[in-house]
């Protein structure tokens, strides 16, 4: 976790950038201002220990702009089923990365959401690009005035091949019956990251995994209840639903002293989607982050034997 010195700055500037956006949203009556992965984002910039993915600040704001304006793109004039623009986009993410040399799986997310939420305005990649903007000028902030240490960023491995074409294999298959049954929840944006994340090489979870899975189920769970208690059944303001949201998973974090991005960005899907899911949404994501982990292990034990038959053979 951060600094003890320095946690009441940080998680205050978190919580803030998530708040200002809610704000922003509920004034302009637009809640395609609302983008959840800026809570997966400020979670890995400020509540972290070590910022989880390599990336300056100018790759950054472009990284998550131009999946933003992508997966827009897609969604409002490419003429292909759901299913092949969900990969079109998950293609464009791993390219971006691979070329960026860069590990910033949330824009998988930001690539990805404008898809599966049928997004046609241009105000969500704008959105995007602001709040991408407002959580690098706070992190800097926060370095010139000693809140956080400057962190040396050293361009990632890129993902092996082998890597991306079975989270492609993986997306396809699961995600056939969601977008075909139109309960597109089962393959929400984060946990498409929550995935690469787990599964990727660099992740510092190995062996937390399904502490990883009980966080993202709680927090999925806290941001589900508190919209449907205090915006459907007391009928307050969204912004409400947020604060609480905001310190419950804030504490969880705290407590569990696992600030796992993912499921920050699943806290505040709910604030977004249709009232009438938001009391399944719990049990959707603790089912399908039961999955997630369980064939994580799996992929790993099948990359692993890979690699030991290929050094087997080079020593043979």
């Amino acid at each position: 976790m951060v600094n003890k010195k320095s946690a009441p700055f940080q998680y205050a500037g978190a919580a803030g950038i998530i708040l200002l956006m809610t704000t922003a949203s509920v004034v302009f009556g637009d809640k395609e201002i609302i983008f959840p992965e800026v809570a997966a984002l400020v979670t890995g910039f400020f509540l972290s220990k070590k910022c989880p993915w390599h990336t300056g600040p100018v790759k950054f704001v472009m990284l998550m702009t131009l999946s933003a304006l992508f997966g827009t793109i897609l969604s409002t004039w490419i003429p292909v089923h759901e299913i092949f623009k969900v990969l079109l986009g998950f293609c464009f993410a791993a390219v971006c990365l691979t070329f960026s040399k860069s590990d910033l799986f949330p824009m998988v997310s930001a690539c990805v959401l404008p898809i599966l939420m049928h997004t046609k305005s241009f105000i969500y990649p704008f959105s995007v690009f602001f709040l991408a903007v407002l959580i690098v000028c706070l992190n800097t902030l926060f370095i010139k005035t000693g809140v956080k240490q400057r962190e040396i960023l050293i361009p990632v491995q890129n993902q092996p091949v082998c890597f991306w074409l079975y989270a492609g294999i993986c997306l396809f298959i699961y995600g056939i019956y969601p977008i075909f049954s139109g309960m597109y929840l089962l393959i929400a944006p984060p946990l498409i990251v929550m995935f690469l994340e787990l599964f990727s090489n660099e992740t510092k979870l190995r062996g937390r995994e399904f502490s990883a899975a009980a966080v993202t189920a709680v927090c999925a769970g806290i941001g589900s209840f508190s919209r449907y208690l205090i915006c459907i059944i007391e009928g307050q303001n969204v912004l409400i639903s947020c604060i609480i949201t905001t310190v419950l998973v804030f504490l969880v974090f705290y407590v569990m002293n696992l600030p796992f991005p993912p499921a920050a960005a699943l806290a505040f899907l709910p604030l977004i989607i249709e009232p009438e899911l938001l009391l399944w949404y719990p049990l959707w994501i603790l089912v399908t982050s039961g999955i997630i982990t369980a064939g994580i292990l799996v992929l790993r034990t099948i990359r692993q034997t890979e690699v030991n038959a290929e050094t087997k053979k080079d020593i043979e």
